[in-house]
């Protein structure tokens, strides 16, 4: 969908301004809506006194139009803009006619602007709509009418692809487009000339789209087509004239300012959160409370607000009698959707059965500049929720929702691992050497030292250090820094739990992980029985245990002859992967593993019987020494934790570090390097130690049923935007 303005028009009404609101899944079906009626009345008895019947026609803005339509060759006496014809009816002691939402909302905001309006049902349109200058040879078919009539040449006519949508500017619409109360998807217009500005038309289209969004819901997009925007075409497209409501809301705190108010002052006392209210019941005490501004219904001499804070949402009842005539107006005037307040008053429960605080006392905290997403489908755009994420917060309960789980459930580790009498400990996160991992580190720089230094990629060197040093049992959550791709599972700065515990093994270690898994889940959503995209994950323990070798059988599908030593080759060829050069069996084992097995674990599954010539800290197996005595754990395709009985071996290590830096001469940028220091520190004796890593990340994604890392970190690292 496409709307614009001809060159032609823009010549000749240079100060042609059109704000324009796109709807889509609307509701217009509701019959029966006194609150709107009700406002019409008072919109109608307000023109009543503003206006006779001989002072119509000299108003600066229907003046504007008579002059549009005198120019094209309509006579004012035979054609009225659309505002013009409500007002004469209003005048005359008539009231208008309710029709629909939709039509009763943009009467209202034409006749309390005193702006044309109008609109269409986008479902009906052909093609793009069009506001030019018709040439005399296209035909039209009056709302309300069966026989079509002929356009006047140099009429000003909306039109798409086939026929006029509205004749005369705005005039009369078509039948063809009409909003009725099956209409889902609709544009609407407000229309201004000379004496219009572009902040009238801001504002009135601006409450024209929070009142469609209040009672028809939806989605709304705001646009403008006028020569001092330097206008574009309107495009089906996500992004929307924050600017323009942007203007509006600057306007509102400098009038604030000379009123002598503060528009961000200090803190004022709260006593009570939406949750603790709400818990209360109705009473007569008075509570105050502090949030942003949600929901806003104006009622006339009435206002509803719904105010948000850390715990929850709370109606407010805000009255002209209560709050005293200029306290009413300054909210009236001052006050919009995302500002922060503080109010006073007492609870009661409305005629609805809703518990509601009746305002007493109110102040502005904090003034938002920007209008916020639609409350209804909160920020669609999902680059802009990462990008910024405290707009997805404010909009989006389920955003919001995960994240607290988050916390909680790292709490809950916390909790358990207190538990079992392990100390919480902070290590360095810039390294002399990266280690703990094979992975690629960040590099920076130390100024003063003149060294470079690494992003940690894991602690785990550092606490085993402390292992050494007599706290036997210790972890850290901690951030992690790899420098490696990205995808929906991998996030270059992440968060692991690393815990390390004195006179334990690997089999200690699967143990534990499983009862913290488990703590985790049952006290957090009391089921150990979840929904994962498309599967469903039992995590009742005891959790299935396959060698490598095994699960390259039974899940991978290959048999034991594709993997033996002598046709393994045969097998990586298969696949198109190549190993490195000094790749040895257990390297190209783990390599079909990570191709057949990975990806198709689906329940809980800890894979055993590692190479051991891919674990570099693990000691070795006492009834395989090929293999390491390791495991790790992995659920829908995902590896969720990594352990085993570490290496205390000092001279085996120093080994093993020797041929990490093979490996890293042969072109494996993720090999370790070697340590010295480490080597030191094991040479003074580390007691026989299992260690765990689990990735916080994916549990909260698998407990959340959220397919996207992105979505379970606050600030995930996304590539810079141009300038």
């Amino acid at each position: 969908m496409k709307i614009s303005i001809a060159p032609d028009v823009t010549k000749q009404f240079p100060n042609a301004k059109v704000g324009v609101l796109v709807g889509r899944d609307i509701k217009n079906s509701t019959t029966s809506y006194p609150d709107i009626t009700n406002k019409l009345r008072l919109a109608e008895k307000i023109v009543r006194e503003r206006f006779t019947a001989e002072s119509i026609s000299t108003n600066p803005k229907v003046s504007d139009w008579r002059e549009a339509y005198r120019s094209f060759g309509c006579k004012p006496s035979e054609f009225r803009s659309s505002v013009e014809a409500l007002i004469r009816r209003i005048v005359q002691g008539k009231e208008l006619p309710s029709i629909n939402i939709l039509v009763d909302l943009y009467n209202l905001v034409s006749i309390k602007h005193i702006l044309p309006a109008g609109g269409g049902d986008l479902d009906k349109v052909d093609g793009e709509i069009t506001l030019k200058i018709a040439t005399g040879t296209e035909s039209f078919l009056m709302l309300g009418k069966s026989e079509r009539e002929t356009i006047k040449s140099g009429e000003v006519i909306y039109m798409d692809n086939k026929e006029v949508l509205c004749r005369a500017w705005n005039y009369r619409e078509s039948e063809k487009t009409k909003i009725t109360e099956r209409t889902q998807n609709c544009y609407l217009v407000i229309e201004g000339l000379t004496h219009t500005t572009n902040q009238e038309i801001t504002t009135a289209i601006t409450e024209l789209k929070d009142l469609a969004i209040e009672h028809c819901g939806g989605r709304w997009e705001t646009f403008f087509l006028n020569m001092d925007r330097k206008e574009k075409p309107i495009i089906d497209q996500t992004s929307t004239t924050d600017s323009s409501e942007h203007e509006v809301r600057l306007g509102k705190v400098k009038k604030i300012i000379e009123d002598g108010s503060n528009p961000w002052p200090a803190s004022r006392p709260v006593s009570h959160t939406a949750l603790q209210a709400l818990a209360i019941g109705a009473t007569e005490e008075a509570l105050s409370l502090a949030g942003r501004v949600m929901i806003r219904r104006d009622h006339g001499k009435t206002f509803f607000c719904n105010l948000s804070d850390r715990t929850g949402t709370i109606q407010l009842y805000i009255k002209k009698d209560l709050l005293g005539d200029d306290n009413f107006e300054s909210f009236k005037r001052s006050i919009d959707l995302g500002d922060i307040i503080w109010v006073k008053g007492s609870l009661f429960i409305t005629k609805t059965g809703e518990l509601t605080v009746k305002v007493t006392e109110l102040h502005l905290l904090s003034k938002c500049l920007h209008p916020l997403p639609e409350k209804f489908h909160g920020l669609t755009d999902i680059e802009q929720r990462y990008r910024q994420r405290y707009l997805d917060l404010m909009s989006n309960q389920e955003s919001k929702d995960k994240f607290k789980k988050r916390s909680n459930v790292i709490q809950t580790i916390r909790s358990f691992l207190y538990k079992h009498d392990f100390m919480e400990v902070e290590t360095p996160m810039l390294h002399p050497i990266p280690g703990g991992a094979t992975a690629r580190p960040f590099i920076t720089h130390h100024n003063t030292f003149d060294m470079d230094l690494y992003l940690r990629v894991a602690p785990e060197l550092y606490l085993k250090r402390l292992v050494i040093g007599g706290f036997d049992r210790v972890f850290e959550i901690n951030r992690n820094f790899r420098n490696e791709g990205v995808s929906t599972r991998h996030n270059p700065e992440f968060t692991m739990l690393e815990f390390y515990m004195a006179y334990g093994d690997y089999n200690d270690g699967i143990a534990m992980t499983e009862q913290l898994i488990q703590e985790a889940v049952l006290s957090n959503f009391n089921t150990l029985t979840l929904p994962f995209g498309d599967k469903t994950v039992n995590l009742e323990a005891p959790f299935q245990r396959l060698t490598m070798a095994e699960s390259i059988v039974t899940i991978g599908g290959l048999t034991p002859a594709h993997i033996a030593p002598e046709t393994i080759d045969a097998t990586l060829a298969s696949f198109q992967l190549v190993a490195h050069a000094n790749a040895g069996y257990g390297t190209k084992l783990f390599m079909l593993f990570e191709q057949c097995v990975e990806a198709n674990i689906v329940q809980p599954t800890f894979i055993i019987g590692y190479p051991i010539e891919i674990s570099p800290l693990s000691k070795r197996d006492e009834k395989n020494p090929e293999q390491a005595a390791r495991f790790e754990l992995f659920i829908c395709g995902m590896e969720f934790a990594n352990g085993f009985t570490e290496l205390n071996d000092p001279f085996d290590q120093a080994e093993r570090f020797k041929q990490q830096v093979n490996a890293r001469d042969a072109g494996d940028q993720e090999a370790h390097h070697y340590d010295a220091d480490y080597i030191k520190a094991l040479e003074y004796g580390l007691p026989p130690t299992v260690g765990v890593g689990i990735g916080i990340d994916r549990l909260v994604m698998l407990l959340t049923n959220t397919p996207s890392i992105k979505d379970v970190i606050l600030f995930p690292t996304l590539k810079r935007l141009a300038d």
